[in-house]
């Protein structure tokens, strides 16, 4: 409710679409009220034309929040202009047409849904909509094949298990229709590559792609080949070059260009950024800085945050991150922004959230506390970040500790 309530202020909406049963959960809030579910009638009986608009490139086309570090989600505002070049983009890289049927299995708060539904829409390809339940690897199987699904974009951790379950079954899979499989979020797993090559998609395009909200989804991919090894020195799947107009750059700490093999954090640069952060121009000044490399009037450079190096190929190596963010299950996620919610609990002291993955392929949340009192529970704790907090950002594991260690 609390995060409903600062979304609704800090973007000031002025209209809130909603359903009827949902209402409880809003907190007090200025918008129009209108009911998809209970306004159907009344709305059927609406001007079916197309409004009078004034929209330009420029205009913010939506909000999106993302973790924050202080402790409160940060929205992006991106543009028209942005979201639909890249729509654009991923229509022909991804040679969709009114032949595809594609399965649109990200969840609706995160970006990836966009990708999977616009770039659909405007090829005139049929849209296979997921629902809100999470399929395991064999209703995923039984659904391709019922819904005729040629393309699917599928979060790094879930296709992990995927290639797990399927490599083990592979012969009810046989008869798909799949032609391309996009995957990314977080690093892919080698090991999950090489059982992915013993199913029967192993001749599928397979792309591992990467990007952050602020440059507008997907700003990277690598093209993984039928025959792609993966017993390089590295042993880590590439994610590519850059896709549409960005462009990149790796940069040193003092903003210089690093030679190709040492590493350096991804800066985003191009026509498909962000236009900053809703209500924070520090932080959009921080993160969106002036681009040196270009001549072009007020062009800028994202500060992913992100270490990579470039290998000899000219494809990019995704390292790890500089700061306190991780990657779980393709979320971002600020692990302060947990922290200082389990922080306000009367019963907590103090409060690390880490991201573990002590099995490959499965990272999970972990709190480390130090109570305040004898009273706090897992349960109680649990309960009272699900009202601060979306559910991807509740840690799977609680640790109480005497003290926290310092070293």
């Amino acid at each position: 409710k609390e995060r409903l309530a600062f979304m609704l202020r800090d973007t000031q909406a002025d209209v809130l679409m909603t359903q009827e049963r949902l209402v409880q959960v809003l907190s007090d809030h200025k918008a129009q009220l209108v009911y998809l579910d209970a306004d159907r009638e009344n709305l059927r009986q609406q001007h079916s034309g197309n409004p009078i608009h004034q929209t330009t490139a420029e205009n913010t086309a939506y909000v999106i929040y993302t973790s924050g570090s202080t402790g409160t989600p940060k929205g992006v505002l991106v543009s028209h202009g942005s979201i639909a070049n890249h729509c654009v983009y991923i229509q022909r890289y991804y040679e969709l047409d009114e032949k595809d049927r594609v399965l649109q299995f990200a969840s609706l708060n995160f970006d990836a849904s966009i990708e999977q539904i616009l770039p659909t829409l405007i090829s005139g390809a049929g849209l296979v909509l997921r629902g809100s339940e999470v399929w395991t690897p064999e209703e995923l199987q039984t659904k391709i094949l019922d819904s005729e699904v040629t393309v699917m974009n599928l979060p790094t951790a879930y296709w992990h298990h995927v290639a797990q379950a399927w490599a083990d079954a592979s012969e009810s899979i046989a008869s798909h229709g799949l032609r391309l499989v996009i995957v990314g979020g977080e690093g892919m797993s080698p090991n999950a590559l090489r059982l992915w090559q013993q199913t029967p998609l192993s001749r599928v395009r397979l792309l591992n792609a990467y990007g952050p909200t602020e440059t507008t989804i997907t700003a990277t991919s690598f093209e993984i080949s039928p025959g792609y090894s993966t017993d390089t020195p590295s042993r880590m799947i590439p994610i590519g070059r850059p896709l549409g107009d960005r462009k990149i750059y790796i940069l040193d700490r003092y903003g210089n260009a690093v030679p190709i093999g040492i590493a350096g954090e991804l800066h985003i640069g191009g026509g498909s950024q962000a236009r900053g952060y809703l209500n924070q121009p520090e932080l959009t000044a921080e993160k969106f800085i002036p681009n040196p490399f270009c001549a072009e009037p007020g062009a800028r450079l994202y500060k992913t945050g992100d270490l990579v190096r470039y290998r000899a190929d000219g494809n990019i190596e995704f390292l790890g991150r500089i700061d306190n963010q991780v990657k779980v299950r393709g979320y971002r996620i600020e692990l302060g922004e947990i922290e200082a919610a389990l922080s306000q609990h009367p019963d907590v002291r103090e409060a690390v959230v880490v991201a573990r993955e002590d099995v490959p392929g499965d990272k999970r949340l972990v709190a480390y506390l130090v109570a305040a009192s004898q009273n706090s529970s897992v349960s109680e704790l649990r309960g009272f970040l699900k009202a601060n907090l979306p559910e991807y950002m509740i840690p799977s594991i609680f640790m109480f500790l005497d003290a926290l260690p310092l070293t």
